[in-house]
C-alpha cells in the first residue's frame, strides 16, 4: 500500500492543513454538511484560480482529527512487526519496526498520544470528545507559510 507517486519535489508540500477555532459551527448536521461543501468548493475555486489545478482532492472534516499510518513496509508492502515499544520525550513512544517478508527495511515506529478514554460504566468515552482535553496539533516540519 505505498503512496501515490508525489510530483512535488518536496513530500512535505503535497498536504495543506487549515485549522478553524473558537467559530460558530452549526450544530444541526444539515448545516455541518453544507458548510462542509461549501469550504471545499471555495478552497477548489482558489486552487484552480491560483494554481490552475483542478486535481486537488479537497476535503474538509469538522471536528478534532489525527492521522495514522498503517504498520505495511514501505519497501514492499509487507506487513512491519513492531518490538520493543520504549517512552521518548513528551508524548512520544517508539518501537523497532522491521519488515516481515526480510526486504531488509527496518527503522521506528513512533506512536504519539491522541486521546485518553475514561472508563463510564461498561463502556468508554473519548476525553477529546467530552472536551476533557484540547489536542495540540505538530507539524512534520518547521515550514510555515
Amino acid at each position: 500500500m505505498t503512496s501515490p507517486e508525489n510530483t512535488n519535489d518536496d513530500a512535505s508540500l503535497a498536504r495543506l492543513t487549515i485549522a478553524v477555532t473558537n467559530a460558530n459551527l452549526p450544530e444541526d448536521e444539515a448545516g455541518q454538511q453544507a458548510l462542509c461543501e461549501s469550504l471545499e468548493t471555495a478552497v477548489g475555486s482558489v486552487f484552480n484560480e491560483t494554481l490552475g489545478d483542478t486535481t486537488a482532492d479537497i476535503q474538509v472534516m469538522l471536528g478534532h482529527t489525527y492521522t495514522s499510518v498503517s504498520p505495511i513496509c514501505p519497501a514492499c508492502d509487507s506487513a512491519l512487526t513492531l518490538d520493543g515499544i520504549h517512552l521518548g520525550e513528551d508524548a512520544d513512544a517508539y518501537a523497532v519496526a522491521r519488515c516481515s517478508a526480510d526486504c531488509g527495511w527496518t527503522g521506528d515506529g513512533v506512536f504519539k498520544l491522541v486521546d485518553l478514554n475514561r472508563s463510564v460504566g461498561d463502556h468508554y468515552e473519548s476525553e477529546v470528545l467530552a472536551g476533557g482535553i484540547r489536542p495540540e496539533r505538530q507539524r512534520y516540519t518547521d515550514r510555515d507559510c
